[in-house]
């Protein structure tokens, strides 16, 4: 084998096995992102559950004693909720492509 191919083969090997290292982390990532994902959305249902059943309630009471919580707003948790939802959804869009692939 000349030395040039033998030169590309080693330097195309070298590139390949820097991706090899790479992967071997990003697979470390993804499985971290994954347990995020999952302990998020179990702080997303637990958030929910507060504001379906007491969130009113517990509003109108701290209103009377003079508390003050950023939760206590209109808006704060359903907004809050609603931009998770979404960024859940690109995520699984995203990942549907890259499947797909």
């Amino acid at each position: 084998m000349d030395k040039r191919k033998l030169e590309t083969i080693l330097s195309k090997t070298q590139e390949m096995e820097a991706l090899y290292k790479q992967t071997l982390e990003d697979n470390q990532k993804l499985e971290e992102f994954r347990l995020f994902l999952k302990e998020a959305s179990g702080r997303m249902e637990k958030l929910m559950g507060y504001y379906q059943q007491d969130w009113l309630n517990h509003r109108d009471a701290l209103s009377t004693a003079g508390d003050d919580f950023e939760i206590m707003g209109e808006d704060q948790i359903y907004d809050s909720l609603t931009a998770q939802n979404i960024e859940m959804r690109r995520i699984l869009r995203d990942l549907a492509v890259i499947i797909a692939d």
